[in-house]
C-alpha cells in the first residue's frame, strides 16, 4: 500500500536502530521536417511496459562503447539494431540473411519491418527471463522516418520511449574512428566506400530523425568529439537525473523472519540498498505513516497489525525504483499476487492484503515522504 503526503499530519520519526552509513551507501550507487507525434511516448511508464531510449549518432561516433557503459552503470539492457541485423544475416535459417547482408555491404538502411521484429523479439526475451529487465537502450534506431512509423504500428503501447540520445561529432572524427577501427573489427561495412554511402544516409534519413526528437522535447545531445571517458561523464549526469531514484520499501511484521530472503531478491533485481533500519512501530509513529488511510474500513486493523512486531526500512536506489519496487512487490493482494505475479514477494512471503509482507511507495512524492520520516538523519537519500 502506498502512502501519499498529508501536509496536516504532525512529523513522528521512527527512531533509530540501525541504519547504513552514508559512505557506505556509495557501494549499493537545414533537412526536411518529420510529421509530429509519429512516436508514443507515455510518462511515467506502466509496470508491464518496456522503457526505452533510442541511441543515436553518425557511424563511428562511439555509441556501442557508450551504451555499454550506461549498461554496466544503470542497468539497462543494451540492444545495437546493427548487431541483430549482422547475427540474423548470419543465420542460416533466416528468409531474410540475403536482404541484410546486400543493405548493409550498400550502406543502405533495411527494411524496417525487419529490424523492428528483432527488436522487439529481444526485449520480450529479456523482459520474460528469470530476473526481469525492462529498461533498453535501441542503439542505432530508428535511422529513418519508416523506421518511426513502424515503431508505433509494431510496437505502440508495449514500449514507452522516454527519449532520444544524441552523440554529436564531426565527420571527419568519425571516419578516423572508423577506419581506426577496421584494423580489427572485420566488419564488412568498414571500408572507405562503404563509409561514404553511410555518412550520406546518416545525413539525408537520420539527423531530420533527430531533429524530429528535438521538437518535440524529447532529445539529449552529447559531445562526442571528446574522450569516452569525458562522453562518459555527460551520460552519466544526463541518466542519473533522468532515471535514478530512491523509493521507500519496507518489510512488515509478517515476513521479519523472511527478511534476509527478501533484502536478497531485492539486491538480485537491481537496487542498491542505501540505508536500512530495523525497528518497532509506535501506535502514534504507525498513525502518522499510514494516516491517509484512517477512516477507512481496514484502518484499525493494518494499524493493530504495523504494531505487532518489528519491520524493516530501506532506502532503494536504481533506475526507475518506484515502480520497479512494485513491480518486484507484486499486487496488494497476497492471492492475486500468487495467480497474477508468482515470483514477487507478496506471492511469495505474503498471506492476505494487510499481511502481504512487503510496503513499497506508491509515487515519488510518497516515497520522499515516506523517507523522511524513517530516515530524518539522512537527506541525503532525497536528492535522487
Amino acid at each position: 500500500m502506498g502512502c501519499g503526503s498529508s501536509s496536516q499530519s504532525k512529523q513522528t520519526n521512527v527512531s533509530n536502530i540501525h541504519v547504513v552509513p552514508k559512505e557506505e551507501s556509495s557501494q549499493w550507487a537545414e533537412k526536411k521536417e518529420l510529421p509530429p507525434a509519429v512516436v508514443t511516448v507515455s510518462a511515467p511508464s506502466k509496470p508491464g511496459q518496456a522503457v526505452v531510449v533510442f541511441v543515436l549518432g553518425g557511424p563511428g561516433v562511439g555509441k556501442g562503447t557508450q551504451c555499454a557503459r550506461i549498461r554496466d552503470t544503470f542497468g539497462f539492457v543494451h540492444l545495437s539494431a546493427g548487431d541483430l541485423l549482422r547475427e540474423e544475416q548470419q543465420n542460416p535459417e533466416s528468409q531474410y540473411g540475403k536482404l541484410i547482408k546486400e543493405n548493409i555491404e550498400a550502406g543502405k538502411i533495411v527494411p524496417a519491418e525487419i529490424t523492428i521484429q528483432l527488436l522487439r523479439k529481444a526485449m520480450e526475451k529479456h523482459m520474460t527471463a528469470t530476473v526481469s529487465r525492462r529498461h533498453f537502450l535501441v542503439d542505432g534506431f530508428p535511422r529513418n522516418q519508416d523506421n518511426l512509423e513502424g515503431w508505433n504500428r509494431i510496437v505502440g503501447d508495449f514500449a514507452d520511449v522516454r527519449f532520444c540520445l544524441f552523440f554529436s561529432c564531426s565527420e571527419q572524427v568519425m571516419e578516423q574512428r572508423l577506419l581506426k577501427r577496421a584494423e580489427s573489427s572485420g566488419r564488412s561495412d568498414d571500408n572507405p566506400e562503404t563509409i561514404k554511402k553511410r555518412f550520406k544516409t546518416y545525413v539525408e534519413s537520420t539527423v531530420p530523425v533527430i531533429k524530429h526528437f528535438e521538437s518535440i522535447g524529447r532529445h539529449h545531445s552529447i559531445d562526442a568529439s571528446v574522450s569516452v571517458d569525458q562522453v562518459f561523464t555527460q551520460v552519466y549526469d544526463l541518466f542519473s537525473k533522468q532515471f535514478t531514484q530512491t523509493t521507500y520499501a519496507m518489510i512488515k511484521p509478517d515476513a521479519f523472519a523472511s527478511r534476509d530472503s527478501i533484502i536478497s531478491e531485492i539486491s538480485k533485481n537491481g537496487f542498491t540498498i542505501a540505508a536500512s533500519k530495523e525497528f518497532r512501530f509506535s501506535k502514534e509513529q504507525a498513525e502518522q505513516f499510514y494516516g491517509e488511510h484512517k477512516g477507512k474500513s481496514f484502518y484499525d486493523g493494518l494499524i493493530s497489525f504495523m504494531t505487532s512486531g518489528s519491520v524493516v526500512g530501506l532506502a532503494l536506489r536504481r533506475t526507475d525504483a518506484v515502480v520497479e519496487w512494485r513491480r518486484l512487490a507484486g499486487p496488494t493482494n497476497t492471492q492475486k499476487a500468487k495467480e497474477d505475479a508468482p515470483n514477487s514477494m507478496r506471492a511469495r512471503f505474503g498471506t492476505d492484503g494487510t499481511r502481504n509482507a512487503v510496503h513499497g511507495s506508491d509515487a515519488v512524492d510518497s516515497a520522499r515522504r515516506e523517507l523522511t520520516i524513517v530516515f530524518p538523519e539522512r537527506p541525503d537519500l532525497l536528492k535522487a
